[in-house]
């Protein structure tokens, strides 16, 4: 991967004023194909427009029974979106963004709580441990923000879970996990959903992001908080808009995200046309399970007749993994569909080849030529895929490497403070486990030589 600057990469991310902002969506070649072209999480690509994520048939009468907050960059915009989504719906949302810079925090007033860590008004750096030791110096008062925050809330279904949006910078991984700590020690069970880097992405963010994984779902039982990790990625989206720069993407990724994790909240509320999933079942798609999972977001226009082939067409590409959803051990599945276009056999057969998953399905049958299935899904305990075993494992390869490069062209004598740096707060080791044992035995093999015994 080539080197970029950091003023480079804070650039294309587009941290600045216009990144808050929805972003305009369209179809490429109509002016209103939103209606009859078949469009998936990551498919869509954008244009100057008005087009945003298609909105659901549905009237809510409450707004959704799930907290949700916010931390850092990622996760406070796509707090944002979520308010703005539900918005659309008339319903007024109570989300709370926790931050460590307040010019990204101050963007965000629509947020009906936000809290800036003291002391930090720059934010981290990009370093985990950064936002962990500023989460750690205020923990008390974090903590108390965060249960004033609850508190608020007028909910008529009392239960643990809370979805806890995060990116893979210093604030999002190092704060959230802290924030993750608190909600556990106050009776909560935190549901992380994961932004993961983008290949254009540097290998400090590639790193970060298998930290939170390691911390949140996949390292050892002492130092692993052993949740469900909704993973999302978008490297699919990337390459279909390939004639955009990565910073314009980042608004319209937000607005898609959230705009999922919306339509999910609201859709677990309604009584179905089929079998109703509930609330509570809709919950416990995160209880109880260790690992990680993934969102689905598809609009079929009228390219798809039936809704089974739909999914199975567009399933994949809309996470950007290969994960086989069908195995998962629970899931949710909304699907919206024009009643002339949805059999109870088509319905029953999709319901059925989640052969290995409790899952909780939810129909709602509309009136309209134009649109005919919505879906909106959301899969945890899935196998981890490769893609994700890649992350972790590059991204320690990488960093590795790029610790040996400046030891080595280190001057003689000279101490290098940004080696120690690294080492002091970021607890890296320089070299592997397998590198470790082979710089054993060739020393063993040199003291041999020396002694004369080989």
């Amino acid at each position: 991967m080539a080197k970029r600057s950091l003023f480079g990469f804070l650039k294309r991310a587009g941290l600045g004023k216009e990144s808050v902002l929805l972003t305009e969506l369209t179809y490429e070649d109509s002016k209103d194909k939103s209606k009859t072209k078949a469009d998936d999480l990551s498919a869509i690509k954008i244009q100057k427009g008005k087009y945003v994520s298609p909105l659901l048939r549905i009237t809510p009468k409450t707004a959704p029974q799930i907290p949700v907050i916010g931390v850092g960059g990622a996760g406070v915009r796509i707090v944002s979106t979520i308010t703005e989504r539900l918005s659309k719906y008339k319903i007024k949302a109570n989300l709370m963004g926790i931050e460590t810079s307040k010019p990204e925090l101050d963007q965000h007033e629509k947020i009906s709580h936000t809290y800036l860590i003291p002391d930090s008004n720059t934010g981290t750096g990009k370093q985990y441990r950064v936002g962990a030791s500023k989460a750690l110096a205020v923990r008390d008062e974090l903590k108390g923000e965060i249960e004033s925050y609850l508190e608020s809330l007028e909910f008529e279904l009392q239960h643990e879970i809370v979805f806890l949006i995060l990116g893979s910078g210093g604030t999002g991984v190092g704060v959230g996990l802290e924030v993750a700590k608190i909600l556990l020690d106050i009776g909560k069970r935190p549901v992380p959903f994961l932004v993961l880097p983008s290949e254009e992405e540097n290998t400090r963010i590639q790193f970060t992001a298998a930290v939170a994984l390691y911390s949140l779902s996949y390292g050892p039982a002492d130092t692993c908080l052993k949740l469900t990790t909704i993973c999302i990625d978008n490297d699919y989206f990337v390459d279909e808009n390939t004639n955009h720069s990565y910073g314009a993407l980042i608004p319209a990724i937000n607005e898609r995200i959230g705009a999922t994790i919306g339509d999910l909240m609201l859709s677990a509320e309604l009584v179905s046309d089929g079998y109703s999933a509930d609330m509570n079942e809709f919950l416990e798609v995160f209880r109880q399970i260790k690992g990680i999972g993934v969102m689905t977001y598809m609009h079929s226009g009228s390219d798809y007749d039936k809704v089974r082939p739909f999914f199975n067409d567009k399933q994949s590409v809309s996470h950007s993994m290969d994960v086989n959803v069908f195995s998962s051990t629970r899931s949710f599945l909304f699907i919206q569909a024009n009643r002339r276009q949805i059999t109870a056999k088509d319905y029953r057969n999709l319901i059925a080849d989640f052969n290995n998953s409790d899952i909780f399905p939810k129909l709602i049958e509309i009136e309209d030529d134009g649109i005919n299935f919505e879906v909106r899904g959301i899969f945890t305990g899935i196998t981890i895929p490769n893609k994700i075993e890649d992350l972790m494992r590059d991204a320690q390869d990488v960093r590795v490497n790029i610790l040996n490069v400046e030891v080595e062209t280190r001057k003689e004598g000279r101490r290098n403070p940004k080696i120690e740096r690294l080492r002091d707060d970021e607890e890296l080791e320089v070299k592997t486990g397998e590198e470790l044992a082979k710089d054993s035995m060739i020393e063993f093999a040199k003291k041999a030589r020396e002694e004369g015994g080989i």
